[in-house]
């Protein structure tokens, strides 16, 4: 509940901010889904990616979010 909390308030920021300043917020979720994802906390690692990609649509955190959902054991089929 709290990652969606902090994803959505950096979608909020990221509005109000210039695109530098979202460009720089998308870095540290990045930063803190990767630390996330080495501790094994998968669903909270993509949480930070997808508000990442949403602040700067950059097509490698796609990678990220789907590596997540793979180790989750979502599976596109079901």
């Amino acid at each position: 509940m709290i990652a969606i909390l902090a994803a959505s308030l950096a979608l909020v920021l990221a509005t109000s901010v210039a695109d530098g300043d979202a460009e720089a917020l998308a870095r540290a979720l990045h930063q803190r889904g990767t630390e996330k994802f080495a501790r094994r906390e998968w669903n909270e690692a993509r949480e930070d990616f997808v508000a990442a990609y949403d602040l700067s649509a950059k097509p490698g955190f796609l990678w990220n979010i789907a590596e997540c959902a793979r180790l989750l054991g979502d599976d596109a089929d079901d």
